[in-house]
């Protein structure tokens, strides 16, 4: 996904015209067939005389109550819910990209092809040509596409180009759908991500929001039942995954989703701790060594960026980031301060957060940054004292009052 969308800001930034076409299978793992399997899996010298046995010659039958049919022999597919199962289908369709232009990204059952090229006209001849080839390829390999699950998205669309592209991209003589702001389909869920044509997260954030409060249920639920660490594992089983995953990306977005996340993660460490609905969140967050939303972004980036520098993600990932090389950089922060080759996108704004939490932690390392990290945020939060002169809830827990410093007015809870 990071390589996906940072695709698209490339193009983007050249001043081109970009099209992403969502593409579905129809039975995708039931209709492998295992001859041309094994052929693939020759090529790259994989012992395909083991996976034939444990493919081929496996039969299954049906039962209902107490009555079942004749065992008949499977032909075609791979096991499903298997852990070899996916592995194998990716081993079936690995040799797709050759057999196209357009920039594929293969996961699982789930492909997405992108196009770009400064004229709108021509991108759409490109397009509907290279589907035309994908067709051809698919037949081949005896996968069939899906026409009326298949779709397609402008990425930073302007009028002129939704104009040309309305109702001219075909897939074996079926118009696909377009998806965007002014179509029915608003975005596309691609790889557990809610993307849209502008790439603003906005959908990703409500569906977010939509599935933490199913948490924030839970919690609120046996808040008076269960100790506090119970509390705290359910908040990491139920909430903190949602939060967590593909955060590097949309949790550049900000708006009116964003901070009712943020309520809700104040809602659930409340919940935690059995406060009341008005109690201040920081002290919590310090206590159960939770972060808060923004600052788990943080974390999060830079821990990504430090796989990144440290070539621990796959190679298209390797060169999304590099050390800046400035004279007026000491040796020391050369080794930390990062740059990325587009102005905006997450990897630019990945390398700026970098630099700016850099700056302010100097001597950490790129191995320990984000640990760094997480100790400074704790530190905060232990640090932490109300601003406001009038608070109600500092009256009734008869707080010290406030020490008014530009500090403690920064981090106001």
């Amino acid at each position: 996904m990071l390589k996906f969308v940072e695709n698209i800001y490339n193009q983007k930034a050249s001043g081109k015209h970009s099209v992403t076409v969502f593409a579905d299978l129809k039975k995708a793992f039931d209709t492998v067939d295992l001859d041309i399997l094994c052929r693939k899996m020759e090529k790259y010298n994989i012992d395909s005389q083991w996976f034939s046995a444990y493919l081929k010659e496996r039969k299954q039958y049906t039962t209902v109550r107490s009555a079942s049919s004749d065992e008949e022999e499977v032909t075609c597919g791979v096991p499903q819910g298997s852990i070899l199962g996916p592995l194998l289908f990716l081993i079936y369709i690995n040799d797709l990209p050759q057999a196209t232009k357009l920039f594929t990204i293969l996961f699982a059952d789930d492909t997405t092809f992108s196009l770009s090229h400064s004229d709108p006209n021509i991108l759409l001849s490109n397009v509907n040509k290279e589907l035309e080839n994908l067709k051809s390829w698919f037949e081949a390999n005896k996968l069939t596409l899906h026409p009326m699950k298949t779709y397609y998205m402008l990425n930073f669309p302007s009028k002129i180009t939704k104009e040309i592209f309305k109702d001219k991209v075909y897939l074996n003589g079926h118009k696909l759908e377009r998806i965007g702001e002014d179509q029915p389909i608003k975005s596309f869920k691609f790889v557990g991500l809610q993307i849209d044509e502008k790439l603003t997260w906005k959908r990703h954030l409500t569906n977010v929001l939509d599935k933490t409060s199913k948490g924030l249920r839970a919690l609120v639920q046996c808040k008076k039942i269960l100790p506090a660490q119970v509390k705290v594992n359910i908040y990491n089983g139920l909430l903190r995954p949602h939060l967590e995953y593909g955060l590097p990306l949309w949790g550049f977005s900000r708006g009116s989703a964003w901070n009712s996340i943020v309520k809700l993660q104040k809602k659930a460490i409340r919940a935690i701790a059995d406060a009341k609905f008005n109690a201040h969140t920081t002290p919590l967050f310090q206590k159960f060594g939770v972060l808060k939303l923004d600052h788990l972004h943080q974390v999060n980036v830079c821990k990504l960026a430090e796989q990144i520098v440290k070539k621990e993600v796959p190679p298209p990932l390797s060169d999304l980031l590099t050390f800046a090389k400035s004279s007026r950089m000491t040796r020391n922060s050369m080794k930390t301060q990062l740059t990325s080759t587009n102005k905006e996108g997450p990897i630019a704004a990945m390398a700026l957060l970098w630099n700016e939490e850099n700056r302010k932690m100097p001597g950490a390392s790129v191995s320990s940054y984000a640990k760094a990290l997480v100790r400074d945020y704790m530190w905060q939060y232990s640090q932490y004292q109300c601003v406001n002169l009038n608070c109600y809830t500092c009256t009734q827990t008869k707080l010290k009052p406030p020490i008014l410093t530009e500090d403690l007015l920064a981090d106001q809870d």
